[in-house]
C-alpha cells in the first residue's frame, strides 16, 4: 500500500517545480518509465537531464526515488537530502527518505523521521507501516505487532499488514535443522556425520539454539559435539553478535573438552559488514588427530562488501594457535589471509554467470613435517631422500595461491535453484620441506626447503529446493585438490519451521 502511495505522490504531484531547462515531455517520459517499473531506463534519462538542471526539485525527487528502487542507496540518500533542502515542507518526501534509510539499515535515523510524521497530513497507515518495518528489522517483534494492530483497528478490512505479520511469524517460528555429511580423502580417512539443531528467535536479545553433532571415522574413532548458543541483534546500531558454548566428547579417550565461539558483526556502510570473532575448536582433520584430544584456538576478522547475487568483495584473516601435544610437542601458530572478488552476473538472463579472482596466503611458524626413519639399516644405500610426513596436522610454508573463480546459477523453478562453483589455482607456490641424507662413512639427515609450483582446484554443486512454506531441502557435493590432500565431500540438510 505504501509503495503505491509513494508512486502516486511522484507521478501526480510535484506541480510546484519549475521546468526552466528541461521540458515537460522529458519529465513525463521518466514518470511513465517509473510507473512501468523501467527503473534502468528512467535512470539513464535522469542521469542525462540532471546535469542540465541540478536545482530542479522534480528531477531530484524522481532521481532519488529511481536510485532507491535500483538499490543505489548512497546516491539516492544524497539526492533526497538535496530535494528536502528544496522542499523543506514536503512530508511525502520525508517519508520516502525515511524508507530509503530503512533499506540502508539506518534504523535510528529512519525512526526519528517517522516519529515526526505521525501527526501530519500523511496517510496514517503508510507512516505506521513504515514504523512497523523499522521495529521488525530492529528485532522488536512485539512492538511491531502492536503498531500493526493500530492499523487493523483503523482499517479493519485492510490487506497491507498481512505480509509483515507473516514475516514476523516466520522470524519467530521454532526451527529444526537435520543434516548428514560424508567426507573421504586420500590420507586415507573417511567420515560420516549427522547433526540436529533446534532454535527459536524470541526477541532481538533472545535467540537460543541447541545443536548436537556426531561424526564416525573410518579408523573407528568417534566425536560428539553438543553446543548451546544465542544471538543478539542491535539493529539500530547495525550490530549482531553470536555466542556458543559446548562440549566435545572423544570416544577414543573418553574425555570431554570445552569448545565455543563468539563473534560480532557490524554494518560499516551500505552493503558492507565487518566481523570479528574467536573460536576454540577440536581439530579432527587428520587420522592422528581423531584419536586424541587436540584442540586449537582461532581469532579471525572478515570484511564483506556487496552480496552474492551481485558483485561481492571479501577480505579475511585468521590466526590459529596450536598447543604442543604428545605427537607434535611444540607450540605453533598458523596464519591465513584471503581476498577474493566475484563479479555481478554477466547478463540479465535467468542463467547467471559470475567470474572472479581469489588470492590466498598461508604460513606456519613451525613445520610439523618430520622424518619417519633414523640413520640405520640399508635405507641410505638406496636413496638420498628420507621418508617423512606431517605429524598431526598440515603446516603451510609461505603458501600463495592465485585463482580464477566461476559461479553458475539457474532457477529451474520458483522453488528450485541449482548453483555450481569452480576455483582453479593458476599460479600457486609453496616452500616444500624435505629431508635428505648425506653420503659418506657418517651419513647425516639434513632438512631443506624448495619452492614448488602446484595447481590446486575445487568444484562444488549446490541444490536448494523449497518444498513448501515449512520445509526446505538442500544438498551439496564438492571435490578439493590441494597441496596436502584430495577430498570428496557431500551433504544433505532438511530445514523445518513450525
Amino acid at each position: 500500500m505504501h509503495n503505491k502511495f509513494n508512486l502516486f505522490i511522484i507521478l501526480l504531484g510535484l506541480t510546484f517545480s519549475n521546468y526552466s531547462q528541461v521540458s515537460n515531455q522529458d519529465i513525463e517520459k521518466i514518470k511513465k518509465d517509473i510507473a512501468n517499473h523501467y527503473f534502468k531506463s528512467a535512470e539513464t534519462k535522469l542521469e542525462s537531464i540532471y546535469s542540465q538542471d541540478k536545482s530542479n526539485a522534480t528531477i531530484n525527487w524522481l532521481y532519488a526515488y529511481t536510485l532507491s528502487q535500483l538499490g543505489k542507496y548512497n546516491k539516492s540518500k544524497a539526492l533526497y537530502e538535496n530535494t528536502i533542502d528544496l522542499l523543506p515542507n514536503s512530508n511525502e518526501l520525508k517519508l520516502e527518505y525515511a524508507q530509503t534509510l530503512l533499506k540502508m539499515g539506518k534504523l535510528n535515523e529512519a525512526k526519528n523521521i517517522i516519529s515526526k510524521l505521525k501527526n501530519t497530513n500523511l496517510e496514517p497507515s503508510t507512516v505506521l507501516l513504515t514504523e512497523a518495518e523499522i521495529l521488525f528489522w530492529n528485532g522488536e517483534y512485539n512492538k511491531a505487532n502492536g503498531v500493526l494492530t493500530q492499523i487493523d483497528q483503523k482499517y479493519p478490512k485492510n490487506s497491507v499488514t498481512k505480509d509483515l505479520k507473516n514475516r514476523i511469524k516466520k522470524a519467530q517460528a521454532t526451527y529444526i535443522t537435520i543434516s548428514g555429511n560424508y567426507m573421504s580423502d586420500n590420507q586415507p580417512l573417511e567420515a560420516i556425520g549427522e547433526g540436529i539443531k533446534v532454535g527459536k528467535m524470541l526477541s532481538r536479545f533472545l535467540h537460543p539454539s541447541i545443536e548436537i553433532q556426531n561424526v564416525n571415522y573410518s579408523n573407528n574413532a568417534q566425536a560428539i559435539d553438543l553446543t548451546v548458543g544465542n544471538e543478539f541483534l542491535f539493529g539500530s546500531a547495525g550490530i549482531g553478535s553470536k555466542i556458543a558454548l559446548g562440549v566435545d566428547y572423544n570416544q577414543v579417550t573418553s574425555k570431554k573438552n570445552l569448545i565455543g565461539s563468539f563473534s560480532v558483526s557490524k554494518s560499516v556502510m551500505d552493503k558492507a559488514k565487518l566481523t570479528i570473532g574467536a573460536e576454540r575448536l577440536a581439530y579432527k582433520s587428520t587420522l592422528e588427530s581423531t584419536s586424541i584430544d587436540f584442540l586449537y584456538n582461532k581469532a579471525f576478522v572478515a570484511f564483506n562488501y556487496g552480496d552474492y547475487n551481485q558483485s561481492l568483495v571479501h577480505i579475511g584473516y585468521d590466526y590459529n594457535i596450536f598447543k604442543g601435544d604428545s605427537i607434535f610437542k611444540e607450540d605453533n601458530t598458523i596464519q591465513n589471509f584471503g581476498a577474493w572478488y566475484i563479479s555481478k552476473p554477466l547478463s540479465d538472463s535467468d542463467f547467471k554467470v559470475q567470474i572472479g579472482y581469489g588470492f590466498g596466503y598461508s604460513d606456519s611458524k613451525k613445520s610439523t613435517y618430520k622424518a619417519t626413519v633414523t640413520q640405520s639399516g640399508s635405507f641410505f644405500n638406496t636413496t638420498n631422500t628420507v621418508t617423512a610426513k606431517y605429524n598431526l596436522y598440515y603446516t603451510p610454508n609461505n603458501q600463495m595461491v592465485n585463482s580464477a573463480v566461476v559461479v553458475l546459477k539457474y532457477p529451474f523453478a520458483t522453488n528450485l535453484e541449482i548453483s555450481a562453483k569452480g576455483n582453479y589455482g593458476f599460479y600457486a607456490t609453496n616452500l616444500t620441506p624435505q629431508y635428505t641424507v648425506t653420503n659418506g662413512s657418517n651419513p647425516e639427515i639434513s632438512y631443506s626447503e624448495k619452492k614448488t609450483k602446484f595447481n590446486p582446484f575445487d568444484a562444488s554443486l549446490d541444490i536448494n529446493y523449497i518444498i513448501n512454506k515449512q520445509f526446505s531441502l538442500s544438498a551439496q557435493a564438492s571435490y578439493f585438490n590441494t597441496f596436502f590432500y584430495d577430498s570428496v565431500n557431500g551433504g544433505i540438510r532438511l530445514d523445518y519451521k513450525f
